[in-house]
């Protein structure tokens, strides 16, 4: 059974609430209507706490500019503004109709100051297009989406194949919402998802990488995934024909990676799509990936290619974290444990990823050398005990002293590592 409107109200919280009721009677004061609207109002038909409040007004943009101190014109020529009351942000935006979509996106033209009823018209599915009047604490759901949300049902306001082809996005919005909340996805709107799949071509890749990263960031992401690969969704953005057909199996590990850093699920998962490290980077590039993440993703494959052989072991995990320290920066300690943990539970080996754990931890608490700065050794002394030694070789020089030091701590002296690379023909 869904709270009422009471208990809804009861479940924002008090500061949010404090601000939208203001916002809502400003608006009332100047002789127009308003009302919280779209995700917010099914988060909490679902009794969730939204993240974001949007509302949705018969004013039009530029008179809530003129209610409010401090507005951002986030799309002004669309109708929406942002009002911000000190650190919070709440996008309102104008009652409108909307005219085709010549380029699968945007609509071609808008028209400002219809009803709310016309308004609700243009929004993409039942459970998004409900309104919630604070002052009046009154619900309007006029397309069935209370009863969608009950019955966990994705469905469009009107024809889905009409819908999808407006905005090329809803689609994927449609796989995200059914990943994300679990709901299942009405069977005329899941027809319509393959037959408007040209329009789907022409959102942006930026638009695509969205979406995909909210579906990842799921508890669960592999349905999401799943409706991805099966309307062939990847291959649109991604800029390469190939794909490894039989992924899902290897998919299946994909939840039990919860990592906080999303980099490592992002590997992960395009590991396992392509095989091909030099691809795995194209896509990566042409998904609109941040080079951050990119980089996660060429320092994880050679794990995951170890690990899908069931090769990788403990034995070098010093020199593991070395390498990850000195590519993603000394200050990256706690990331770099978490990481490792994370990778050792693909092993599908509890104890495993503990005993991983445990020995980095302790080689951190014995302060153990593990970077080329770490060493009792450097470039100046390099240059006094082997003045003919090419400045290019010094990086190798100080390497080999690394290697030595991460298997014997206790060689960290100058004079041993100067005999070391002596006896190497340094």
């Amino acid at each position: 059974m869904l709270p009422n409107e009471k208990e809804l109200i009861s479940l924002i919280p008090e500061k949010n609430y404090r601000d939208l009721r203001f916002i809502q009677e400003e608006i009332k004061k100047s002789g127009h209507t308003s009302y919280l609207i779209g995700g917010s109002v099914r988060d909490l038909l679902l009794n969730h706490i939204p993240d974001e409040y949007d509302l949705t007004t018969s004013l039009h943009p530029n008179g809530v500019k003129s209610l409010f101190k401090r507005v951002i014109e986030t799309g002004i020529k669309h109708g929406t503004v942002t009002v911000l009351i000190k650190d919070c942000s709440y996008e309102i935006t104008t009652f409108r109709t909307e005219s085709k979509y010549s380029d699968g996106r945007h609509p071609d033209s808008i028209e400002f100051g219809t009803s709310l009823s016309e308004d609700i018209l243009r929004r993409d599915f039942t459970m998004n297009a409900i309104a919630l009047d604070l002052l009046d604490e009154v619900l309007i759901d006029e397309h069935n989406g209370i009863s969608d949300i009950q019955n966990k049902i994705i469905r469009t306001i009107g024809n889905p194949v009409d819908r999808f082809s407006e905005d090329g996005l809803r689609p994927i919005r449609a796989i995200r919402f059914h990943s994300t909340l679990g709901f299942t996805i009405d069977e005329q709107t899941y027809s319509a998802i393959h037959k408007t799949r040209e329009i789907t071509s022409k959102i942006s890749r930026e638009r695509f990488h969205d979406e995909l990263m909210k579906i990842l960031k799921t508890p669960s992401p592999l349905n999401g995934l799943k409706e991805l690969l099966r309307h062939n969704f990847f291959s649109l953005f991604w800029g390469v024909d190939e794909i490894e057909a039989d992924c899902m199996t290897a998919l299946m590990k994909l939840p039990r990676i919860q990592s906080s850093e999303l980099s490592l699920r992002i590997a992960y998962l395009f590991f396992h799509l392509l095989e091909d490290t030099k691809k795995i980077e194209t896509v990566l590039r042409n998904l609109k990936f941040s080079n951050e993440r990119i980089k996660i993703a060429n320092f994880s494959i050679p794990y995951f290619s170890k690990i899908s052989e069931n090769l990788w072991s403990s034995e070098n995990i010093k020199h593991d974290f070395s390498n990850y320290l000195q590519t993603f920066g000394k200050n990256s300690v706690r990331e770099g444990i978490k990481y490792f943990s994370e990778l050792a539970n693909l092993m599908e080996n509890s104890r495993f990823s503990s005993e991983i754990t445990n020995k980095l931890n302790s080689i951190l608490e014995r302060n153990e050398p593990l970077l080329l700065s770490d060493l009792s050794l450097n470039g100046n002394d390099l240059k006094l005990n082997f003045p003919d030694l090419d400045k290019k070789e010094y990086g190798t020089a100080l390497k080999s002293c690394l290697d030595l030091v991460l298997n014997d701590p206790e060689k960290n002296q100058k004079e041993e590592l100067i005999t070391f690379l002596r006896k190497k023909g340094f």
